[in-house]
């Protein structure tokens, strides 16, 4: 909304002018932040002109938002304290530490007392509830569904191909793998997939991982709707044998990156049957 933007620009630069002790907390999905402050428009372009006048630190900058990481697991035990370890894991894995999507699991177990033991929220969960809690996609995986299928046809295609790998997963498979599909713009799907979009981050040079757990399960699933089974188990079989057969290509990935490779190609051996899972 222009009108709440100018609102805003006029608020903090009186406060700023004027010595105002003004705390304010402005939240952004990352992808229209980004535009807008590339484009000097909305809230973002007006803290942007705010920030080349002065007025605000050179040192301020946007902030993501953290995952609560290890620590949503006490506030899991505090709400189920029933649960095994195995099954309090499960509810962590399933919410990346994500506490949005935690408080959409939470709300939706503790109305569903058949998923627990004598039909107790506080005691641990059936078989049942296990199985619901696995297969469930929340309002939060519907959201980042929309927000994906209105990307461009290379993100999407870009992190769906890469989450073939994990939640972690090396820009040269993705785009050899891409490429057996006969995918184009791979690389630069996978640009724009960190910015603007801000589906994955890269923390070291040709490595990619998902923001959040929740994208990466969209991305993985949306990956059938343009693939078969069939069609991506081929490709990853064979950029998997090229590039391990090829001592000199091996030789040309970091180590990150062949750690990756070899990863992928266990869980694929496994799943073929070449190797036990005892490997």
């Amino acid at each position: 909304d222009p009108a709440v933007a100018q609102f805003i620009e006029l608020l903090l630069r009186q406060a700023f002018e004027n010595g105002w002790p003004l705390f304010c907390v402005i939240t952004h999905w990352p992808k229209e932040w980004f535009n807008q402050w590339e484009n000097s428009i909305g809230i973002a372009g007006s803290i942007k002109r705010l920030k080349d006048e002065g007025l605000i630190s050179e040192s301020w900058a946007a902030q993501s938002l953290p995952n609560l990481g290890e620590k949503l697991k006490s506030l899991i035990n505090k709400d189920f304290p029933g649960l095994t370890q195995e099954q309090l894991n499960l509810i962590y894995h399933r919410t990346g530490g994500n506490p949005l999507l935690y408080v959409e699991i939470r709300n939706w177990l503790s109305s569903r007392q058949r998923y627990f033991r004598n039909r107790d929220t506080l005691d641990e969960m059936n078989d049942s509830g296990l199985s619901a809690i696995k297969e469930k996609e929340f309002q939060l995986h519907e959201l980042v569904r929309d927000r994906l299928k209105d990307a461009p046809q290379e993100v999407q295609n870009a992190i769906s191909i890469g989450s073939i790998q994990g939640i972690r997963f090396a820009a040269s498979l993705t785009r050899e793998i891409a490429d057996e599909l006969a995918q184009k713009n791979t690389e630069k799907g996978l640009q724009d997939a960190r910015r603007p979009h801000a589906f994955v981050e890269s923390f070291e040079p040709n490595i990619f991982e998902f923001s959040q757990r929740c994208i990466y399960d969209v991305a993985s699933d949306i990956l059938l709707d343009s693939f078969s089974n069939e069609d991506v188990n081929s490709a990853l079989l064979t950029v998997v044998r090229n590039t391990l057969d090829n001592p000199l290509l091996a030789k040309q990935l970091a180590s990150s990156e062949l750690e990756l490779v070899l990863r992928v190609a266990i869980n694929l051996y496994i799943q073929m049957g070449i190797i036990d899972d005892g490997y």
